[in-house]
């Protein structure tokens, strides 16, 4: 949905929706911000008041507006608008923080981490239920128009992402542009299905749970059969290249179709030239 389609209604509904969850056995923070005026007025006049801009394109990212909520349990939880993969297309999300944990080991943050991530399933799949716009629409955004059919190529791709809804958009396009699609949920499920007799490139997104792509990024290159993968990492916000693991390639999110394709393309004949 543009930005300035979405309305003062559709973002006081989500937030109550999501307060409604959130704090389900707890009372809601009178602090907290809400939208004010015509239901029917753009939200998009009022976002510099109420939301923080996280990045934009001039941090080599996609926009991102976030607004902190919490939950009972957990101050920081955010609700976001947000570009998904297509410029000018913004999204409802919940950030759980899952990538500001280093849970490994530690029994009561893993905890709080399943609990925050069964709350953002819960808000989300409302908002869906409730016809606002959630990520879980993004497939149906990339369907109509569809993109053109190619014929299949005989290549499989290991597609990594913890968000259903935006794995499953991409694996559609991948499939309709003639690829097979394997996938992972995070970096972790990754490396244990990776097969260089199998897939030709490893598409993975960064902010992921239990395993990030830049630490499976690292992994892979590290061992001489798996480094044989070229993997192309993706993220909606600025990533270090410095610090990214020498991943063979780097697309940012939002990305179109197109843009997609001659990306893998290209990383594709490279690595077939490489190894000839």
């Amino acid at each position: 949905m543009r930005l300035d389609d979405i309305t003062v209604y559709q973002v006081k509904r989500a937030i109550e929706l999501y307060l409604e969850i959130a704090y389900k056995d707890a009372p809601v923070p009178p602090h907290l911000a809400r939208p004010s005026g015509d239901p029917d007025d753009p939200i998009s006049e009022q976002l510099a008041s109420l939301f923080q801009e996280d990045n934009g394109p001039d941090e080599g990212g996609a926009r991102r507006f976030t607004l902190r909520l919490g939950n009972a349990r957990y101050p920081f939880m955010k609700f976001c608008i947000q570009e998904y993969l297509f410029q000018d297309e913004f999204f409802f999300s919940v950030d759980t923080h899952d990538q500001m944990f280093e849970a490994r080991g530690d029994p009561k943050l893993a905890r709080l981490m399943a609990y925050n991530r069964e709350l953002k399933d819960l808000i989300e799949a409302a908002w869906e239920g409730a016809g606002l716009p959630a990520t879980v629409g993004i497939r149906g955004l990339l369907e109509c128009p569809p993109i053109r059919r190619e014929k299949l190529r005989g290549i499989c791709i290991l597609l990594v992402d913890d968000n259903a809804a935006i794995q499953d958009t991409i694996a559609h396009m991948l499939e309709v542009m003639g690829y097979e699609v394997d996938l992972a949920s995070d970096g972790q499920e990754a490396l244990e299905i990776a097969d260089p007799a199998r897939h030709a490139l490893i598409l993975m997104d960064v902010e992921m749970p239990r395993m990030d792509g830049v630490e499976a990024c690292k992994h892979l290159k590290s061992d001489p059969e798996l480094s044989r993968i070229p993997v192309l990492l993706a993220s909606a916000g600025a990533v270090e290249l410095a610090q990214a693991a020498s991943p063979d390639g780097y697309l940012v999110k939002p990305f179109r179709a197109d843009a997609l394709q001659r990306f893998l393309e290209t990383l594709l004949n490279n690595h077939v030239s490489g190894v000839s």
